[in-house]
């Protein structure tokens, strides 16, 4: 594994925190400040779960880009289902917790979850482009 790789991925990672926080900043914000009558005090645990969710994503997809290369769309489709899936959970289970603020944490779980999946395509789409450019979507690529 090459040093160019490996700073790709500190670089994805940073990416994907740095982009994922700033969008939970300005999700803080605009409820908080904007629209304070919709702001719950639990807000920021839609963007943290939305960020240990992209770094799920990210580790996923990096894993099987090395082994199974011809199978990544397959793999980034389902790990979209789980995280679609894990996301009505935890809407189901906050929901039953906390019944007074159903309205308002439905509506913003879901666009958050919309938000950040524009987000993790562009930064995936990026991801790949820059490993195929570097000729290094291969599994020989991976034994260097």
């Amino acid at each position: 594994m090459g040093i160019a790789y490996i700073k790709l991925k500190i670089k994805l990672f940073i990416l994907v925190v740095t982009v994922y926080t700033a969008v939970g900043i300005l999700g803080e914000i605009i409820l908080g400040f904007l629209l304070p009558k919709e702001y719950f005090g639990l807000y920021p645990a839609i963007g943290f779960f939305y960020l240990i969710m992209g770094l799920i994503l990210t580790y996923t997809l990096d894993r099987y880009r090395k082994t199974h290369p011809d199978k990544l769309m397959n793999v980034f489709m389902t790990v979209k289902m789980i995280k679609f899936v894990f996301t009505i959970i935890f809407l189901i289970l906050y929901v039953t917790h906390e019944p007074e603020i159903k309205m308002q944490f439905s509506i913003s779980l879901m666009c958050n979850y919309f938000i950040y999946s524009l987000i993790e395509m562009y930064i995936y789409y990026l991801y790949n482009k820059k490993i195929t450019q570097n000729g290094n979507n291969t599994k020989d690529a991976t034994k260097q």
